[in-house]
């Protein structure tokens, strides 16, 4: 009987006989958990592989592990500039599922897509209008990026205090604390550092974009192009764009005490996208080792600021995440919808001949190997991987009815 299959044993159930009968029900049901507990450790597998916390952040660092100096530093950054500490966000709730929302909560919440460009951000932009279109819950997404300015979002701020239901954008992370809307939750789609990088690169080679006017890409070769870029979602947290993008003379002045590595005078800086001057505002005011703590900072508090996350490798479960958190349909409305604005143009003949992910993994190796590289994407590559334990962690708690749905159902 040991040797049964559980089919087998319902088969023979059916022939009536006692045994069989009684033990069907509980082989079945056996079946079914071991079944659940495979799949819940494969995803454990997934979460744990890449395991990172405030802690292993310090491995370049070792004698700097010292908890009680690391707050102290973080207090000292933070007294140079507050608005990197942040205050007002909306927990995860599929991985702390004691602050679930109710309906009503979801639809009082301000949500906050924070867009770390070429991670699959301009589908979602495409997928709210969607939903604006449809569920008129709310009448548009308010863009918060460099060509809008501090001064439209100062005028957001002091007229409508947040209560606004969407705001998107590169430069969004940071507002919810200059809003008096309790309920503010921010979200974001993040890609494989290295992956992202050079689909920058490619886009940049021909787009009219803030992200690419920093330097000419066609002008640059791929390793420059990671150097100048370096880690931009770990300089998008500590962003605030009401502090950062003014084009005041004391921003000038503030500029002025630091030296930009690609050699633009303070009057050339003002003139630059916003991200840019706040790269070159980090990279001179803080040092190593504040860039470490800062690191740690945003590592332990990922889970806290971010009301849910999703990645590009997952396209589909994201989505299903988003609307679950948030009660709106993004999966049921653009699980099919990808936009590509990406050319993967190539003068190497061998390189045309290979497919996309082949060439982008070509190339990912080829950073991966060079240690400047590296070093100036390491904050980004230590983040990508806390998001990812979230994201399976995420996953832990998505229903049934939900994970298994096709986009065609």
């Amino acid at each position: 009987m040991l040797n049964l299959s559980a089919f087998q044993i319902c088969d023979l159930s059916r022939a009536r006989k006692p045994l069989t009968v009684v033990l069907c029900p509980i082989v079945v049901l056996y079946c079914c958990l071991y079944v659940r507990y495979i799949s819940s450790t494969i995803r454990r597998h997934h979460m744990n592989e890449d395991g990172i916390s405030a802690e292993t952040v310090y491995a370049r660092y070792p004698e700097y592990k010292n908890k009680v100096d690391y707050q102290n530093r973080l207090s000292e950054i933070f007294e140079r500039f507050p608005w990197m500490e942040r205050k007002r966000f909306t927990p995860n709730q599929l991985v702390q599922r004691s602050l679930k929302s109710t309906p009503e909560e979801q639809r009082n919440t301000t949500i906050v897509f924070v867009h770390n460009q070429k991670a699959g951000g301009s589908t979602i932009k495409a997928c709210l209008k969607q939903i604006v279109a449809q569920e008129k819950t709310f009448s548009r997404c308010y863009g918060v990026f460099d060509g809008n300015g501090p001064g439209k979002i100062m005028n957001e701020i002091d007229t409508h205090h947040g209560h606004r239901k969407c705001y998107v954008g590169e430069s969004t992370f940071g507002i919810c604390d200059d809003f008096d809307n309790p309920t503010c939750s921010y979200f974001t789609m993040l890609r494989d550092p290295y992956e992202r990088i050079i689909s920058s690169y490619e886009y940049c080679k021909t787009a009219i974009d803030p992200l690419c006017a920093a330097g000419e890409a066609s002008d640059m070769t791929l390793k420059e192009w990671a150097l100048q870029q370096g880690s931009y979602f770990y300089r998008q947290l500590l962003f605030r764009p009401t502090e950062i993008c003014t084009s005041t003379e004391t921003q000038r002045q503030l500029l002025a005490q630091f030296n930009d590595p690609d050699g633009h005078n303070s009057t050339e800086l003002s003139s630059l996208p916003c991200w840019y001057r706040h790269k070159v505002l980090l990279e001179g005011a803080l040092s190593d080792l504040n860039k470490i703590d800062l690191l740690a900072y945003i590592i332990e508090n990922l889970e806290n600021w971010f009301g849910v996350v999703g990645i590009t490798e997952d396209f589909p479960t994201s989505l299903k995440f988003f609307q679950l958190t948030y009660g709106l349909p993004f999966y049921d409305l653009c699980s099919k919808m990808i936009m590509m604005t990406t050319n993967y143009e190539t003068e190497n003949t061998d390189q045309l001949n290979n497919t996309k992910d082949s060439l982008i993994h070509k190339l990912k190796l080829e950073l991966e190997s060079d240690n400047q590289v590296r070093n100036a994407l390491y904050y980004d590559v230590q983040i990508y991987k806390k998001i990812k334990e979230i994201f399976y962690k995420q996953k832990e708690f998505l229903p049934q009815s939900l994970e298994h749905r096709s986009s065609g159902s």
